[in-house]
């Protein structure tokens, strides 16, 4: 066979294998980006006169060493110093930030339902002190 042919069947046989490949992509824009953060929707509080403020929910904590760190909170960034729906962020630490408004002090926690509790065993067994004088009574009896 001629090369020339032979390149061209080559050529023809790839663009036919790529086809689907390539419009399958261009076509599908429903799949979402795995790499996305959730978005949680903020929930509104309903009170006797109708509807309060959206309350606030945190998304993520961003720390920065040397620079100001700061929160994702109801899908919006805020550094330290900034305000969010009438709230000033004031700290931020790994698990938590509280925020700072004319009604008070607000702290948002990453994981409201876990809480650090320091594991403590409680052991029945007696301390094993021993000293000289316990010894020679000992031997003695």
């Amino acid at each position: 066979m001629d090369d020339a042919l032979m390149n061209r069947k080559t050529v023809f046989f790839s663009l036919v294998m790529l086809l689907p490949v390539v419009s399958l992509a261009a076509s599908d824009t429903s799949l979402p980006d795995p790499t996305r953060p959730a978005i949680a929707e903020p929930k509104v509080v309903t009170g006797g006169d109708g509807e309060a403020p959206a309350a606030l929910v945190l998304q993520s904590i961003i720390l920065r060493k040397g620079k100001k760190s700061g929160a994702v909170i109801n899908g919006q960034m805020v550094e330290v110093g900034q305000e969010i729906l009438g709230a000033r962020l004031t700290r931020v630490t790994e698990t938590e930030v509280t925020l700072a408004s004319e009604s008070g002090k607000e702290i948002l926690r990453l994981t409201p339902a876990v809480e650090k509790k320091p594991v403590v065993e409680k052991s029945n067994a007696k301390p094993m002190v021993s000293t000289r004088k316990q010894s020679a009574n000992k031997a003695l009896q």
